[in-house]
């Protein structure tokens, strides 16, 4: 994503979001939302697409 702006200051503050520190508080709390687990599905997986063909979808519009 790039950051559009005429305004030089706010050009500036663009520029800055790479120069930033996470602390180790910072880094124990990123660490705790890893699931260990993906949580996305495998299309090719069998059993998702057994589950995903037998849905009904109410299309009522």
């Amino acid at each position: 994503m790039l950051a559009k702006s005429g305004n030089p200051e706010r050009m500036a503050q663009n520029s800055d979001v790479f120069y930033f520190e996470l602390t180790e508080e910072d880094n124990q709390q990123i660490a705790k939302l890893d699931v260990k687990a993906s949580q996305f599905f495998s299309h090719a997986d069998p059993e998702m697409i057994k589950s995903l063909s037998a849905r009904i979808l109410d299309m009522q519009i």
